[in-house]
């Protein structure tokens, strides 16, 4: 692994496909990520597809390494030794209570609502003296104008977890936007939904660092709707 753009990297998140022969791995708990000493790295593995015998065909590797500016570092993989147990000093947790799914890095934690307007809220960074401190009121919205009417808000219909950690995750979150009335604030009941999003929020272990990946979908195919602006708050 190497840092190009001569800019040093501090727990920089990697992650890189790995391709297997047929038959050469059953599964990717079997494999152990160390460093040019030898030493082990936390990594998390996951399948990506498999061959017909059952066996790996692609796993994907994700790990945090920090490299200064233009250094490179050699790592290598090796069969994991009987009773050979996989560490990780710091885990992400993803709890589902009553559709509010609650995001935990050990840094940082925040919620999504299902059927609620903020996509992200509750969002707060651990301290130095690890007390929880709210970085947003408002949490974080998708907002789409047109010209002439009020604007659209983000309202969440689903959330799947596709990667779970525990050093990296995925969350997958689907919905629409609908009307907002500032008046009452909240979502016009008479407006139909529209404009489909998908955002992906990657988070890892021991980080306060949130990605955000948003895909903004015009599922209103049978008609011409100018949009003035789309953003994310």
């Amino acid at each position: 692994v190497s840092e190009p753009s001569g800019t040093a990297r501090a727990g920089e998140g990697v992650h890189s496909g790995i391709p297997f022969g047929k038959g050469t791995l059953k599964s990717p708990d079997d494999l152990v990520f160390v460093d040019a000493q030898g030493k082990t790295v936390p990594a998390q593995f996951e399948s990506l597809s498999k061959w017909e015998d059952g066996s790996q065909r692609w796993v994907l590797l994700n790990f945090r390494e920090t490299l200064g500016a233009g250094e490179a570092k050699s790592y290598s993989l090796r069969q994991r030794r009987p009773g050979e147990a996989a560490a990780f000093p710091e885990r992400i947790t993803i709890t589902d209570t009553n559709d509010v799914f609650t995001v935990d890095t050990g840094k940082v934690r925040f919620d999504i609502p299902i059927y609620a307007g903020s996509i992200l809220s509750n969002i707060q960074r651990r301290d130095a003296a690890g007390k929880w401190i709210a970085v947003s009121k408002s949490g974080l919205d998708a907002i789409i104008w047109r010209t002439g009417v009020k604007y659209f808000r983000s309202r969440i219909e689903n959330c799947t977890v596709e990667s779970a950690g525990p050093l990296k995750a995925v969350i997958k979150i689907e919905g629409h936007h609908l009307l907002w009335d500032g008046a009452t604030s909240d979502f016009d009941p008479l407006e139909i939904p529209t404009f489909a999003f998908i955002m992906r929020v990657f988070v890892w272990a021991g980080s306060d660092e949130i990605r955000l990946q948003y895909t903004f979908i015009n599922d209103n195919r049978d008609t011409s709707t100018p949009v003035a602006m789309a953003k994310l708050l």
